[in-house]
This record gives C-alpha cells, sequence and structure tokens, in this order.
C-alpha cells in the first residue's frame, strides 16, 4: 500500500523522554504509533497488560518500540526498543496529543489538493483545499465532503452524501476526564471503488490511512471506522457498520444492518448474515450469523 501523505519522520526513543518520562531500556526508533491491531510498520506501542500478550505477538513485525511497564520490560523480544514507564498508557496517548497537536508533519505530509482532469467533481460537492488528491475517472457526487488527507484512486465513484475523512469516535479516561482522541491519519479509496449516498468513512487515529481496496461495492448509509483496512472486492450493504482496526480479507460479504466489532480479523470470502454482531475473528470462507454470530455449517 502507497499512501501518498505517509511521513519519512522518524524518532529516537530518548527524545521522547521529556514528554513521556520514564527511562530507555533497550534504544530504538519509530516512524509512527499505533495499538494492536493498526495496520503499519516502523511503530511504537503500547504494552502494559500481559492479557493483551497474543494480540502483541501477532504482529510483532509491526513493532519497531514499545511503551511499558518494568514488570513487562525484560519479556519484550529483541530488538524491538523498550521505554519503561509508570503509566505506559497514558504516556502513549500523551504522546500522541503533541504529536497532533506540536508536530503534526510526524503522522504526515503536507500538500495541495490535486484532481485530475478527467475527475468529476460535482460543483456542490466539497473538497478540503489541502492534502486531498483525486485522481483519473473518480466521480464526485452533490454534497459529498472530502476532507484532508484523503486518497481516491483512479475510476472511484462517491455517492451523494458520502462523508470522508472525518474524525471517528475515539474517547479515553485521561486524568479521570473522558477525552476525546484527535485522528492524525487519513483515508485511502481504492480503484473501481463504488460508494453510495451518505456513507461514512473515518480517517485513522495515528498514521496512515483507513483503507477501502480496489473493487469495493459499498451500499447506503454504511459506517467505517478509523484504521479499518476493507480487502478488494468486499461488499458492504446498507446499514452495516465497520469497527475501528478490523480488517477484512478479499472478497467478503457484510449483510444489511450488520455490525462487526473493533480489532477484528474477517477472511477472505466470508460471509456475515443480514443482522449480525460479529464480536470474534471469522475465518476464511466461514458464515456467521446472529446475536452474538455463530458460525453456520
Amino acid at each position: 500500500m502507497n499512501w501518498i501523505f505517509e511521513s519519512d519522520r522518524t524518532i529516537e526513543l530518548g527524545v521522547i523522554v521529556r514528554l513521556t518520562g520514564g527511562h530507555v531500556a533497550r534504544d530504538g526508533v519509530f516512524s509512527n504509533l499505533g495499538m494492536f491491531r493498526n495496520y503499519g510498520r516502523n511503530m511504537l506501542t503500547v504494552y502494559y497488560d500481559s492479557k493483551f500478550r497474543a494480540q502483541f505477538e501477532e504482529n510483532l513485525e509491526n513493532f519497531s518500540a514499545v511503551i511499558t511497564t518494568e514488570a513487562l520490560a525484560d519479556s519484550i523480544p529483541d530488538p524491538i526498543g523498550v521505554l519503561v514507564v509508570e503509566k505506559p498508557l497514558d504516556a502513549f496517548l500523551k504522546l500522541h496529543f503533541h504529536f497532533c497537536e506540536n508536530e503534526p508533519a510526524f503522522y504526515a505530509t503536507d500538500r495541495p489538493t490535486t484532481i485530475a482532469e478527467g475527475a468529476k467533481v460535482h460543483p456542490m460537492a466539497v473538497v478540503a483545499e489541502r492534502n486531498v488528491v483525486i485522481e483519473e475517472g473518480v466521480e464526485i457526487e452533490p454534497f459529498a465532503v472530502i476532507k484532508e488527507f484523503t486518497h481516491i484512486r483512479r475510476g472511484a465513484r462517491i455517492g451523494p452524501g458520502v462523508a470522508i475523512g472525518g474524525p471517528g469516535y475515539e474517547m479515553r479516561y485521561i486524568a479521570g476526564a473522558l477525552t476525546y482522541v484527535p485522528h492524525a491519519g487519513g483515508v485511502m479509496i481504492g480503484e473501481n471503488t463504488q460508494i453510495l449516498a451518505n456513507t461514512a468513512i473515518a480517517r485513522a487515529v495515528f498514521g496512515g490511512p483507513t483503507v477501502i481496496g480496489d473493487g469495493c461495492k459499498i451500499d447506503h448509509l454504511v459506517h467505517i471506522a478509523h484504521a479499518a483496512v476493507i480487502g478488494r472486492n468486499c461488499r458492504l450493504v446498507a446499514g452495516a457498520s465497520i469497527g475501528g482496526a478490523t480488517r477484512l480479507g478479499e472478497d467478503v460479504w457484510v449483510g444489511p444492518n450488520a455490525v462487526i466489532a473493533n480489532s477484528l480479523r474477517i477472511g477472505d470470502k466470508a460471509w456475515i448474515a443480514l443482522g449480525a454482531a460479529v464480536a470474534r475473528d471469522v475465518s476464511a470462507g466461514a458464515r456467521v450469523a446472529g446475536t452474538f454470530a455463530r458460525q453456520l455449517p
């Protein structure tokens, strides 16, 4: 995946100690932040409870550094850098807030919006003046809103009232107060994808995009949360909701009003029935239905 807004900055763990406190137990560098099932590379992640060990180990190749506790530091394998603090999640979120407010170039490169000559953007659509790329053959219908750090690839069709690149819903308790977490990533829409009216696709929380693969067909009133990755040729039917950082394989069917929880993995050619509530990973080719979803024969 080549996201045009990706930043090329890297930061050493020692540089951020002034913001997070703690100490560096093993040197390391990172170029992005992310939770365990976020898509990315060279990421700094946070590991504060051993109950998440399986998820942490699942994606070790994505992480170049980790913020963790003294008790867990020795369990982090080489060559991952280790920053030890008393409250890892608080330190991780503080760092994210700092980059969003003071160093936004850490997450993404800034550039003027470009719209290909062969693209058709309705005059009643709203396209941000910076940090949008619209390629040849794209069609954008009235009242669609395309916000910053959105890349719409060749041949995609965006229906009326579609909202792409707005912030998602990420709330955390910080110092006892329920606090909105800012979003610094973007959205990539694949080639020849069709998105019908009033669908909403949120930008990622950290660097990198929410991804809609080539050839997807997305119905009316679908919600796709921050940092979700939708594989090629998926079909999402009206009212479907995809949780943040959930990844769908290729050629997945998601039926009307189905809900897929955050941070799940849905295998290639899986079939999610109408109204299903999916709270666990779904294997390739599986058919699931019900609340909560169960595998069908």
